[in-house]
Order: structure tokens, then C-alpha cells, then sequence
């Protein structure tokens, strides 16, 4: 029998929806910490436990680069226009935006190709400055808020954002007793969360990136 890992999502974040999702062989709701603030954890949790007795997962952030909010959910980059990735956070617009990670945008070298989101836009780093780097739209497209961010080569990232230690701290208080490490690319990683989550839970660790392809034998 085939067994379904649900993400609940802001279109099904209802009892309603969760009851009817309920009857096709669920074994586990997903909760995304990259799309859930951390006020909307308990709610979530308690949304899900109102609508279900099957076990709730909390997936982590992990060492995913993501941008930060734009000013609206398509902004424009064109082909051929500058634009300036800052260290700091800002608001997104066409030629400005920021990262999520300031430690692995630092890590951004000339040449670098990165991708953002999943439209096809490509922005290559032409310049590296001391308060920000400088690329190139390769491939334009539209550009919203939170959006995943994939470079070309390696970047290391923290395994455990202080977002993840406060929702599993939440989860493990009101009885999440399943987690799931995203981009998990060591024994190391897996050894931190399993210290954080403890003994009694269940982890899930997802291979994600090519660090943690390199160290799957780990």
C-alpha cells in the first residue's frame, strides 16, 4: 500500500481540507518551516491535530539560500539589466535584492551563475564589492518573495537555522515526535539534529544538494 506525505500548504490549511486529505493512506503532515513563520507554528500544529490523528512532521529550513521579500510576487528582471545582490536585507525590486543567508552571499565569487526560483531566471555575478555584488540577468523572468536560490557551485551553509532550534522546540512541546532535515549533507549534520530533537523522535534526512550526494556512504 502506497503511504502519502502531505504538505500542508496556505490553500489547505483548514480542518475541512485536512479531514478529506485524511482519507487517502496519509502517514505523515508536513509542516515547511521555509513558508511558516515561526508565530503560525502553533496554530499549525494544532490545526492539523484538531483535523487528524496521524503524526505530524516538521521539515527545517537547513542550508537552503532563499531571497528575502520583494515588493510584489512578479517582479521583473530583464535581460541584460544590472542587479545588486546586497549583504544586508532589503526589499526586492527589478535591479535590487538580498539573500537569506549573508554568510553564503559572501560566498558569491565573479562568474558565478546563480538561479532563482524555478521560471528560468539566471543572474551571473560580474562584481564583487565590499557592501554588495553586482550581476548580470543571464535569463529574465519574474522574481517573487522567498523563492529558492540554486548557485553553481558549493555553498556552505548552517545545517540548523535558530528558526529550526525554536520550531523544534515548539513541535517536541506539544508532541511532534517527527522531523525532517532539509539539505542534510553530512553524519555531522545529522548528529547536530538528532542532538536537538532528541532520542525519542524519528528524523528524516533529505539529500538535497550535491555535498550531500558526495557524502551518502556517511
Amino acid at each position: 500500500m502506497i503511504k502519502i506525505l502531505v504538505t500542508i500548504g496556505p490553500g489547505s490549511f483548514s480542518e475541512k481540507v485536512i479531514k478529506e486529505i485524511d482519507k487517502e493512506n496519509v502517514y505523515l503532515f508536513r509542516i515547511n518551516m521555509c513558508h511558516t513563520t515561526v508565530d503560525k507554528i502553533e496554530d499549525a500544529i494544532k490545526t492539523i491535530k484538531n483535523a487528524t490523528t496521524n503524526p505530524i512532521c516538521i521539515d527545517s529550513e537547513g542550508a537552503q539560500l532563499r531571497n528575502n521579500y520583494m515588493e510584489h510576487e512578479n517582479v521583473l528582471f530583464k535581460s541584460g539589466e544590472k542587479i545588486t545582490i546586497h549583504f544586508s536585507e532589503v526589499l526586492g525590486n527589478s535591479t535590487n535584492i538580498s539573500l537569506n543567508h549573508t554568510q553564503g552571499t559572501k560566498q558569491l565569487t565573479v562568474g558565478d551563475k546563480i538561479r532563482i526560483d524555478f521560471k528560468g531566471v539566471v543572474i551571473q555575478v560580474v562584481e564583487v564589492r565590499k557592501e554588495c555584488i553586482i550581476a548580470k540577468v543571464i535569463n529574465g523572468g519574474t522574481v517573487g518573495s522567498n523563492k529558492a536560490v540554486n548557485v553553481n557551485k558549493i555553498i556552505d551553509l548552517p545545517a540548523i537555522t535558530e528558526k529550526d532550534k525554536i520550531a523544534i522546540q515548539l513541535g517536541k512541546k506539544m508532541g511532534v515526535r517527527n522531523f525532517a532535515l532539509s539539505f542534510s549533507s553530512s553524519m555531522k549534520n545529522v548528529m547536530d539534529f538528532r542532538e536537538l530533537t532528541g532520542s525519542e523522535t524519528i528524523i528524516m534526512s533529505k539529500i538535497e544538494s550535491l555535498k550531500g550526494l558526495m557524502n551518502l556512504d556517511e
